[in-house]
């Protein structure tokens, strides 16, 4: 009888505990309104790490005085302040995003006009035609089958050799996934890496997937924030000022979507120490790999924990095959495949005959990426007759710029489209860059010239 007596005690305990923690949430959520109205004002940006940091430490000091661990505890305060960081998202609406160009750009083409579009970031060449045939051969020889969720071996076995020779690594067959695409590749890699209440450092201006899906997991997306005056160069040093019991996983983009930016052999060595010291993953997108026009990069030759995602979208024009790749250790493909074969079961086989296909056609993806290179060129050039500023890319096939001060860089994509009929995306959608604009020269040269003389008539 007293242990049940003492059971309702204690239940009735957390549930006084519990209604205190919802009243205090949601006093907490009107305080985080008011934030953002102040932050607003005062044109602050939306996160502060700083005051993150002072509220970690007094979550430790609290916990130590009651003798438990404060692991779960910080994780409880990274859903506390993602809470609050999607509320102040919620109130800032910026006037146009990439979604918004996308929609306008589809209404604009429905009523009949031409846009030049230099938002997509989707090359202009598609596949190889041996991709073509062994695609069509696939279907008529009824390779329509479910398959291993690792995707086929043949293909395993492929991407493991032809890696291992363009990136002077080692690669087994048995670290590589075969997924949907890119993306899906990504979305599985923070999946199992991470857990809810975990953070990720992102490396920003970036690909808005990143966070997207970080915040999706119920987990924190701290960002370094990089600079034009400094090549787009991150401080290693403030990528770990950021880490801590909660943080899992460095994502990494180079070359980067939408600076073109490689990273310096030593900014790579240098995160890879940190990653190693704090025991952290990094998760290296290299969806661009090929278009280095520099010095080539990869991540996968390093002896680190890390995460590769690639794609056959860019490299081979495969976009509309769906075709992306991870690779990692054995162990770690393993429990990632379990949650792709719950997801997706496999990738449609005709598809992965088709990468297989790819595979053979280096000599096809050579030439794309000499004739991005030869657009880049032609593309820099005509910019720098604009009052704008930006640094040269290093590969992939992206230009951010930065418009003067005078000129409010929503309010010129907004206008370039819909007076002018060009189709740019704004920099706010990769980070806090108002004042920048990502231009995509996956387009032939006369279009790439033809969209920044719109553009001049704009600017001048």
């Amino acid at each position: 009888m007293e242990s049940s007596k003492r059971l309702k005690e204690v239940r009735e305990q957390i549930a006084e505990k519990t209604r205190v923690i919802i009243e205090t949430f949601c006093q907490r959520a009107l305080l985080a309104n008011e934030i953002a109205s102040l932050k607003r004002k005062l044109n602050l940006p939306i996160d502060d790490y700083l005051v993150e940091k002072k509220l970690a430490e007094q979550v430790r000091t609290i916990c130590l005085k009651f003798g438990l661990d404060p692991n779960k505890a910080l994780k409880l305060l990274n859903l506390l302040i993602s809470e609050s960081i999607s509320l102040q998202k919620s109130s800032h609406n910026p006037l146009i995003t990439p979604t918004t160009v996308f929609e306008e750009t589809r209404r604009l083409e429905e009523r009949g006009l031409k846009v030049i579009h230099l938002e997509v970031g989707e090359p202009d060449f598609g596949p190889p035609q041996r991709v073509v045939d062994a695609t069509v051969k696939a279907l008529k020889e009824g390779r329509t089958h479910y398959t291993s969720q690792y995707g086929i071996p043949e293909l395993r076995r492929a991407l493991a050799d032809k890696m291992s020779e363009r990136w002077n690594a080692s690669i087994r067959s048995n670290e590589i996934l075969v997924t949907p695409g890119g993306r899906t590749a990504l979305v599985l890699a923070l999946s199992a890496t991470l857990t809810q209440g975990d953070s990720a450092i992102i490396i920003e201006p970036a690909w808005p997937a990143y966070r997207k899906c970080v915040e999706s997991l119920g987990c924190r997306a701290r960002v370094v924030h990089t600079q034009l005056e400094d090549g787009w160069e991150p401080d290693v040093s403030k990528i770990e000022d950021l880490v801590d019991e909660t943080t899992k996983v460095i994502i990494i983009n180079s070359p980067c979507n939408p600076t073109g930016k490689i990273f310096a052999g030593k900014t790579v060595k240098s995160i890879i120490d940190v990653a190693t010291k704090h025991k952290l993953t990094i998760l290296s997108d290299e969806a661009y790999a090929e278009f280095s026009y520099r010095d080539r990069y990869s991540l996968l030759p390093e002896d680190c924990a890390k995460i590769v995602v690639g794609t056959f979208s860019k490299a081979w024009g495969m976009t509309g095959f769906r075709l992306g790749y991870l690779i990692t250790s054995s162990q770690r493909c393993t429990a990632i495949a379990e949650l792709a074969g719950d997801l997706y079961t496999s990738v449609p086989e005709p598809i992965q005959i088709a990468g297989l296909a790819a595979l053979e056609c280096f000599d096809e993806v050579d030439l794309y990426v000499a004739q991005m290179k030869k657009r880049c060129e032609f593309i820099t050039s005509m910019l720098k007759s604009l009052p704008v500023e930006f640094k040269e890319p290093d590969g992939a096939f992206y230009i951010f710029f930065k418009l003067n001060s005078e000129v409010n860089a929503d309010a010129f994509v907004e206008q370039l489209l819909r007076k002018h009929l060009v189709a740019l995306t704004p920099g706010s959608g990769f980070g806090n860059y108002p004042q920048f604009v990502r231009l995509s020269f996956c387009r032939p040269e006369q279009e790439l010239r033809e969209g920044v003389a719109r553009m001049r008539e704009l600017l001048l």
